[in-house]
């Protein structure tokens, strides 16, 4: 099991096994930052996993997540290739945070994460990609 598989564990329902895991969360933040490309594999997976619309969206939201973090970030922001980093650590455990409804516990995290002034845009944007998965496929 993943070290991020605890925190990012509320985010999965028994009722719906395709719901996302940490694993393809961080594989699908990766695959977009770091290929010309990417979005279009993260897409084929994530409408073999659902459908069509899900897919467009999730991808929209994680993009859009993605591009809010580069701006927000208090330090340069670092994506892992294998072990997951400091930032998709707190950012998983930020999005627990948003899906749960735990609104201190997600300000925490991004505390560490976020400026001040990038913080509501970067909550919106976790908050956008939580709605993503929620909608059934």
């Amino acid at each position: 099991m993943s070290a991020v598989e605890p925190v990012f564990a509320d985010l999965r329902r028994a009722t719906q096994p395709g719901e996302p895991s940490a694993a393809w969360l961080l594989w699908s933040l990766r695959r977009i930052d770091a290929e010309p490309g990417g979005d279009w594999d993260v897409h084929t997976f994530w409408q073999r996993e659902w459908n069509e619309a899900a897919a467009f969206e999730i991808v929209t939201a994680l993009a859009r997540l993605l591009s809010v973090m580069r701006a927000a970030v208090r330090r340069p922001l670092q994506l892992g290739t294998e072990e997951p980093t400091a930032h998709e650590v707190s950012l998983l455990a930020a999005l627990s945070a948003v899906c749960r409804g735990e609104a201190t516990r997600c300000d925490a995290h991004l505390l560490w994460l976020a400026r001040a002034a990038a913080r509501a845009d970067l909550r919106a944007a976790l908050e956008e990609v939580a709605a993503s998965f929620a909608r059934p496929a």
